[in-house]
């Protein structure tokens, strides 16, 4: 597989972990939410991750792809043992670290 092809999985992973977000925060369709989460901790924890990730593909760093992986992982754990369209939250947190190994096998530089 080549680096194009893994860095574009990756940024579809960070484009929809935003759009899962937007849902999770304004149109919550499967119960009253946001009386249960703050948007402002689901935002640092679902999106800015995926901001960092997406800016660890573009300057082809593993150093920082580590990073948002880590820090999007407690929250994609917890999010991986709902039902429903959360679960892909989950299941990004996972894409994350196939997208970082690949990249890893593909000799992207650390620093």
């Amino acid at each position: 597989m080549k680096l194009i092809h893994i860095k574009g999985i990756g940024y579809s992973a960070c484009v929809l972990a935003v759009i899962i977000w937007a849902l999770l925060a304004w149109e919550n369709p499967y119960f009253d939410g946001m009386t249960q989460f703050s948007p402002v901790h689901s935002f640092m924890m679902i999106v800015l991750p995926a901001c960092l990730f997406a800016l660890g593909l573009l300057q082809s760093r593993v150093s920082i792809l580590i990073g948002a992986f880590l820090w999007s992982l407690p929250y994609g754990v917890v999010m991986l043992t709902t039902s429903g369209i959360y679960l892909l939250i989950g299941a990004i947190c996972i894409i994350y670290l196939i997208c970082l190994m690949l990249c890893r096998v593909r000799r992207m530089r650390y620093w």
